[in-house]
C-alpha cells in the first residue's frame, strides 16, 4: 500500500511501471513529462475476499514550460470484492497539470472494483493545461459512472475517440479554448465537486464555461442521452449538442452571446 513520489527539475521519461497497490503515486516534473508504452502508472486497489481497497490518486504535474506526452496507460481504479456481497473499492483521482503546456493522454481509467453486491464508484478524471489537451489515437478515457473535468486556459481541448465513456463532464475555457468531446454512451453536462490534493485539488466546474474568443464547445453522445444538467455559455463561439442516437434534453440554460446553438438528436429534443 505504499506510495510512489518523484520530483525532477527538469525532465520526467518513464519508460517502467510505475505500480502501487492503492497507494498514491506523484510525478512531477519542471519541465516535460513522457511515457513509453510500457510506461504505465498503476494505483489499483488489492483484491479482497471481504472488501476491495480503494485505488490511489494519481498526480502527474509539469511546473514549467514543457509539454506532458504520455503513451503509457493510467489506471487507478477500485480494488475487487471477490466473495460477500461487500462494495467493490473505489477508484482513485487521476489528475494530469501542467501549468505551462500542453496534454496529450494514452488511456485513463478510474472504475470501481467489482463485487457480488454493488460495484465500487468510478472516480474523477482531472486534465489541466495552459494550451492544448489531446489524447492518443484508439485511446479512451473511461470511467462510466465517473466524471471528467477540463480545464484549459490557452488551447483547444479535443477529446473525441469513440470509446471515450464518462457519466460526467464539466468544462472551464478561458483564453482560445474551444471543446469537443465525443463520448461512447449516455453523457451529462453538469456539476463536478472540487477533487483531489495538494498540487492535484482543481476547484469544483459547473457546466462549461467559455470566456475566451471564438471558442466553440462541441458535445457528442453516439449512443446514450445527452443532458444538459448545467448551463452551458460561450462568449462568441458556437455551441453544438449532438445525441447521434439518443434523445437530447435540456434541462438548463444554453447561452451564445454571438454565436450559433447546434441541436441535433436521434430521437426526441426536449428543452424544459
Amino acid at each position: 500500500d505504499g506510495t510512489a513520489t518523484l520530483t525532477a527539475g527538469t525532465t520526467i521519461d518513464i519508460d517502467a511501471n510505475v505500480t502501487t497497490n492503492g497507494g498514491t503515486a506523484t510525478l512531477t516534473a519542471g519541465t516535460t513529462i513522457t511515457s513509453t508504452a510500457a510506461g504505465t502508472i498503476t494505483t489499483t486497489g488489492e483484491d479482497d475476499a471481504a472488501q476491495g481497497t480503494a485505488g490511489g490518486a494519481v498526480l502527474l504535474h509539469s511546473t514549467g514550460a514543457g509539454a506532458i506526452t504520455l503513451l503509457g496507460d493510467i489506471t487507478a481504479s477500485g480494488g475487487n470484492t471477490t466473495a460477500g456481497s461487500n462494495d467493490g473499492g473505489g477508484a482513485g483521482v487521476i489528475t494530469v497539470r501542467n501549468d505551462s503546456g500542453s496534454i496529450t493522454i494514452d488511456d485513463i481509467t478510474a472504475t470501481g472494483g467489482t463485487s457480488g453486491g454493488a460495484a465500487g464508484t468510478d472516480g474523477t478524471i482531472q486534465l489541466s493545461a495552459t494550451t492544448t489537451i489531446a489524447q492518443q489515437a484508439t485511446t479512451d478515457i473511461t470511467a462510466a459512472d465517473g466524471n471528467l473535468k477540463l480545464v484549459s486556459t490557452g488551447g483547444d481541448v479535443t477529446l473525441n475517440n469513440v470509446t471515450n465513456n464518462v457519466a460526467i463532464v464539466a468544462a472551464d475555457l478561458t483564453g482560445a479554448s474551444s471543446l469537443s468531446y465525443t463520448d461512447a454512451d449516455a453523457l451529462s453536462i453538469g456539476m463536478i465537486a472540487q477533487a483531489g490534493t495538494g498540487n492535484a485539488q482543481l476547484d469544483a466546474e459547473t457546466g462549461i464555461v467559455a470566456t475566451g474568443p471564438d471558442e466553440t464547445v462541441t458535445v457528442t453522445s453516439l449512443t446514450g442521452q445527452l443532458t444538459v444538467d448545467n448551463v452551458i455559455t460561450t462568449d462568441s463561439g458556437n455551441v453544438v449538442l449532438t445525441a447521434t442516437a439518443g434523445a437530447l434534453q435540456i434541462d438548463a440554460d444554453v447561452t451564445t452571446t454571438d454565436g450559433t446553438a447546434t441541436l441535433t438528436a436521434g430521437t426526441t429534443i426536449d428543452i424544459d
